[in-house]
């Protein structure tokens, strides 16, 4: 795939995300509602650096997986638990991102891209090495993404994200784009870049270390050549669905022009771990309050620990795991997975018939987020 030129992002045409989504998001970028949310920083200095700076203050940043933020969960009560899980209530998510911008600083795709960047810089490295001054640099780094494309990304999180002047790379899987419940391609288009960078998450959300090397490549480059349309930059980021990959996955990624990849292993992310593998800890409906600290702070300890063990169980039950792992969930036939919505036998946000999805008892693309 050849290198493609792109407009400047200063010189696109975006939107504010308020006109962008309509009336029902004024009221929630409204002044009083502006003054409401920040009066929760308890006045916490906010340092004004550029990216570079940013960059260069960087030791490390955790990375936050998020994957649908909804106000109104019991329209997708029909969907498989497995799915879910990973959805975030607005109430919650405004409590995290508060909490985010009092205890720690939110860094954009920019500041993530020099700092793997500047690794290469041996001067830029010795700064880095040093002891920043300032608030910011004593505050961990948190970046923010969201997996699939689910519309709730942008209509309930993004006037969150706005207000507090906090970016989120939104992670698209393309065969998704104009259904149900997810992102269209006019969404993409106007999306201001400010609030929302965009990576791809592949086109049909297939786990790709099970397909051979033509049908990742497809994936990879279809994806990316959708994208990089609709929103007039070239796409460098990639989240891999479910987590599933390895060397070979990699390095078809790198052939097609990706050059930071998103995985699901949970752990802090440093120069020397490199672009190709940035980890990632799943923010989920069950993440309560302490536990989102612990992630500001940068303390994935206990999370390392609890995706260990689930390893071990799914090397002892092997294929036992998925429909053991399913019972518990209380998953039924009747449960739609994303399989069912990529292939679009089962819109988002309606329930399927009784007969649909027959054996399919956990979804098979978020397997590897599983706990």
């Amino acid at each position: 795939m050849g290198h493609r030129r792109f407009p400047p992002l200063e010189k696109q045409r975006v939107l504010p995300l308020g006109r962008q989504m309509g009336n029902h998001c004024v009221g929630r970028l409204s002044e009083p509602g502006r003054r409401q949310f920040e009066s929760g920083r308890r006045g916490v200095l906010v340092i004004q650096a550029s990216n570079q700076q940013m960059a260069e203050q960087m030791q490390a940043f955790a990375t936050l997986m998020y994957h649908n933020v909804t106000d109104n969960g019991n329209r997708f009560a029909h969907l498989s638990p497995s799915v879910t899980d990973y959805f975030v209530d607005q109430e919650s998510f405004c409590a995290q991102i508060r909490e985010l911008t009092r205890c720690a600083r939110c860094v954009d795709t920019e500041s993530v891209e020099r700092f793997f960047g500047a690794g290469a810089d041996p001067k830029t490295t010795a700064s880095a090495a040093t002891v920043p001054t300032g608030l910011a640099a004593a505050r961990p780094a948190i970046q923010i993404t969201f997996d699939d494309g689910w519309k709730g990304s942008l209509d309930v999180a993004g006037p969150i994200l706005e207000a507090a002047e906090c970016q989120g790379l939104l992670f698209v899987t393309t065969d998704l784009i104009g259904r149900p419940d997810f992102v269209t391609h006019a969404d993409l288009r106007m999306l201001n870049p400010r609030t929302f960078r965009i990576g791809s998450h592949a086109r049909t959300h297939r786990l790709l270390d099970r397909l051979n090397d033509v049908e990742v490549l497809e994936e990879l480059r279809v994806s990316k050549q959708v994208l990089e349309d609709l929103v007039g930059y070239e796409v460098t980021s990639l989240s891999i669905p479910g987590g599933a990959m390895n060397s070979r996955v990699l390095e078809l990624a790198g052939k097609t022009g990706y050059r930071f990849v998103y995985s699901s292993q949970v752990r802090c992310n440093t120069r020397r771990s490199g672009p190709l593998n940035i980890g990632r800890v799943a923010v989920k409906r069950t993440t309560t309050m302490r536990q989102f600290r612990s992630y500001l702070a940068h303390r994935l300890w206990k999370d390392q620990l609890r995706r260990h063990v689930l390893q071990i169980s799914k090397s002892v039950l092997g294929r036992a795991y998925r429909p053991i792992r399913g019972w518990l969930l209380g998953v039924n036939s009747e449960h739609a997975d994303m399989v069912d919505l990529t292939d679009g036998s089962q819109p988002a946000n309606r329930v399927p018939p009784a007969n649909a999805d027959e054996g399919g008892l956990v979804s098979a693309v978020y397997e590897e987020h599983a706990e």
